[in-house]
């Protein structure tokens, strides 16, 4: 996965109750989404295990906007189902959605928590250019001569 600290969002953002994240502006980046031959993703992963005194869920959202403040003319681009505290934990990828090529110029992520606070749980939300995927037990690299 080819990363960029300035395409973060959240980056290793404590989330214990609803937020916005802060915006990318796919403009000043110089992001073009129609290229075919640079696919951006949309990526969350748990840094730090979410815990809550009670049956607290999370729900992530992809979100794309005209304004940096990500307020004005809001849509959502993804969804995810209401994640329970227990699936939240470190290394869990929450999100991986290619980014539609017609996206508005803003893009950002909200969650939203419900039956919370939760009491601990923080995560990295960003764009990314292609994802590794790791398939366990594998071992990937130079073995050598």
């Amino acid at each position: 996965m080819i990363r960029d600290r300035l395409l973060a969002c959240w980056d290793a953002a404590a989330i214990t109750v609803t937020a916005v994240s802060s915006s990318i502006d796919l403009q000043a980046t110089g992001i073009d989404l129609s290229r075919a031959d640079t696919p951006m993703r949309a990526v969350i992963f748990v840094d730090t295990a979410f815990t809550a005194v009670g049956s607290a869920t999370a729900t992530f959202e992809l979100i794309e906007a005209t304004d940096a403040d990500l307020t004005t003319s809001i849509t959502s681009l993804y969804t995810t189902a209401a994640i329970g505290k227990a699936t939240l934990v470190v290394g869990y990828r929450v999100m991986d959605v290619l980014i539609p090529a017609t996206a508005k110029r803003y893009i950002g992520y909200r969650v939203t928590v419900a039956s919370g606070p939760m009491t601990a749980g923080a995560v990295t939300a960003e764009l990314v250019a292609n994802v590794q995927t790791v398939i366990p037990g594998r071992r990937i690299g130079y073995t050598g001569i």
